[in-house]
């Protein structure tokens, strides 16, 4: 350790000896030997640069450059092949048109979605866990008892969806829209719903525990409920829509270590 600590201070002394060299050069007006003197740092800053841009480029693999529409083409051509064979793992299928399409028990894992239409597409049984779904629209679809866990379904429209026993756990759902949707007994599980709007939705018997639902609008009216719901370990200070005294009357309800709109805690369903 004292070695170390020798080295260390001597290649201080060096630097400072080195700095000192140019400075009385430079006030002598010595310029030729203020420029070789440069040299050897130059030469080092540059090898060093071209190092570290090598080691990213080793490093980092090619990819593809999302920020750029996808090939219309070959889109076509990922679409033809997941209709044909319902399997398309990893696949680039940004904006693609799947509309009204049988895509029931469809391989669609890490696959890219965002932007895509799905109207009235049956998803039964799909299975769309780490795919990117992004402002994808779900209207009239059906994703009975379909995989969605860990998605990316961010400003993803569900209108009229038939969502009932499907698994979007750990999904990140913000500023998702459902209306007129039917959730029940889904597995919503520490999902990310931050200020997504659940509107005239069944949320029966849904597992809500865990997730973040900071800032969510939920409209119970028009036949939509939250019986039987586990809500359990959510803090729902910044929900709107329903209020405290409304949801502890909620039939079978989980509130079980839940803060409620009204700041209070509750040990309902513990």
């Amino acid at each position: 350790m004292a070695q170390d600590g020798n080295a260390g201070r001597d290649l201080i002394q060096v630097g400072r000896d080195y700095v000192r060299h140019i400075n009385i050069n430079i006030a002598s007006g010595n310029w030729l030997v203020v420029a070789i003197s440069l040299i050897p740092p130059i030469l080092a800053f540059s090898l060093l640069g071209i190092g570290v841009q090598w080691t990213v480029n080793v490093i980092q693999p090619a990819s593809v450059n999302l920020s750029e529409p996808a090939d219309p083409d070959k889109v076509a051509q990922r679409v033809q092949k997941l209709l044909e064979t319902k399997k398309c793992r990893k696949c680039d299928l940004r904006g693609a048109d799947l509309s009204d399409r049988d895509l029931s028990g469809a391989d669609l894992r890490n696959t890219d979605l965002s932007r895509a239409s799905l109207r009235k597409t049956s998803l039964k049984d799909a299975k769309l866990s780490g795919a990117n779904l992004e402002k994808a629209n779900f209207s009239d679809a059906e994703l009975f008892n379909a995989d969605l866990s860990d998605a990316n379904l961010y400003e993803a429209s569900f209108y009229k969806v038939e969502m009932s026993y499907s698994n979007l756990s750990g999904a990140n759902l913000r500023q998702s829209r459902f209306i007129a949707a039917n959730l029940s007994h889904a597995n919503l599980a520490k999902v990310d719903l931050r200020s997504a709007k659940l509107q005239y939705t069944s949320l029966k018997n849904v597992d809500l525990s865990n997730s973040d639902l900071s800032n969510i609008y939920l409209n119970m009216s028009l036949g939509a409920t939250l019986d039987g719901a586990n809500l359990s370990n959510v803090d729902l200070r910044g929900l709107s829509g329903i209020t405290t005294e409304e949801l502890r009357k909620v039939e079978g309800i989980n509130l079980c270590n839940t803060i409620l709109p009204d700041n209070t805690t509750s040990k309902q369903g513990c």
